[in-house]
């Protein structure tokens, strides 16, 4: 293996970095350093093709940074003001409910506590399933509130949590170095 990547190093590498300088020749030469005539175009060569490179892949890396962050705070805005609008929707058409009964009702009737009762009673769960499942209305807005209940539970405190992710910014995922994967 080694021998084989000495040959191939001999084919790339050039012949005239051997050779000795000849005294009685010196004054034939125009040029005699080919070494480092070489070894500067190697280097112009290298910068050359490599540094290019190196800045588009700088640029490209800020680029996909500023992309990935705007994205993520898209979604989390997206998702709050969904959350927001579904649980102002459930509170206002809670508050007209409440209005309506205070309305309907009047104030002394909601105070009396047997006609409170009577009100709550109504309220009972075989009756409530009955009437959803008899009123195409009454399910509409249980399954309005089955939403909101949804909502309140579970993705606000995920839209909070990913609020919260996004405006700490760690970059401890970026600072990992390559031997903290189990790499060499």
């Amino acid at each position: 293996m080694i021998k084989k990547i000495q040959s191939s190093m001999k084919s790339i590498w050039p012949e005239f970095h051997k050779h000795k300088q000849n005294t009685h020749l010196n004054s034939f030469y125009t040029f005699t350093d080919y070494w480092h005539l070489w070894t500067m175009s190697i280097f112009i060569l290298a910068v050359t093709a490599l540094a290019p490179l190196g800045i588009v892949t700088l640029i490209h890396y800020q680029l996909i940074q500023k992309s990935v962050d705007s994205e993520l705070n898209l979604r989390t805005e997206r998702l709050t003001s969904n959350a927001k609008r579904s649980v102002a929707f459930f509170m206002e058409e809670r508050l007209n409910a409440l209005i309506f009964t205070v309305d309907e009702m009047g104030y002394e009737q909601l105070i009396n506590n047997e006609k409170l009762a009577e009100i709550l009673k109504n309220v009972d769960e075989k009756k409530r399933a009955d009437k959803i499942a008899k009123n195409k209305d009454a399910s509409f807005y249980n399954g309005q509130i089955q939403t909101a209940q949804y909502f309140i539970n579970t993705i606000i405190p995920k839209s909070m949590g990913m609020m919260d992710a996004v405006n700490n910014l760690d970059t401890a995922v970026i600072e990992i170095s390559d031997t903290g994967f189990g790499g060499k």
